[in-house]
């Protein structure tokens, strides 16, 4: 009788270990984990942005000049996910070939539903300082 118990306790706690798991396995997938960006930097050759659970990285430059809009903002490329998906990841991309005239490099994230979910920006500001920390003013 006490040999048939602890089977019985062993069953109940696999149950409920198995229950448990499936549990925080559908609401894990229901309510997945925000997507984040964090930062973004420079290592050569790569412009780097960090974030998690994000789906795209694009990157853009704003260019110099007055009344600038959204509009004239230029698409430098896409960001590449290095390693896996999830947090702490890490998107590259490489810094362009030919040098742009811009007052700011900025990272646009997205969710999973293609949402922009927000921005960060390189921290260099004015086209000088751009200029030298990507392309070493040339």
């Amino acid at each position: 009788m006490q040999k048939q118990t602890i089977v019985n306790i062993i069953l109940i706690i696999a149950i409920v270990g198995v229950l448990g798991f499936t549990a925080a396995h559908i609401i894990m997938t229901q309510n997945p984990p925000p997507a984040i960006i964090t930062g973004m930097s420079v290592d050569k050759p790569n412009i780097v942005v960090t974030g998690e659970h994000l789906s795209r990285v694009e990157v853009w430059a704003i260019p110099t000049g007055t009344n600038v809009t959204e509009n004239d903002y230029i698409k430098l490329g896409d960001a590449t996910l290095a390693g896996k998906p999830g947090a702490n990841e890490t998107w590259t991309m490489p810094i362009p070939r030919d040098p742009v005239l811009a007052t700011e490099i900025i990272a646009k994230g997205f969710n999973k539903d293609e949402n922009e979910i927000g921005r960060t920006s390189l921290p260099y500001v004015g086209a000088t300082a751009i200029n030298a920390a990507l392309w070493d003013g040339k």
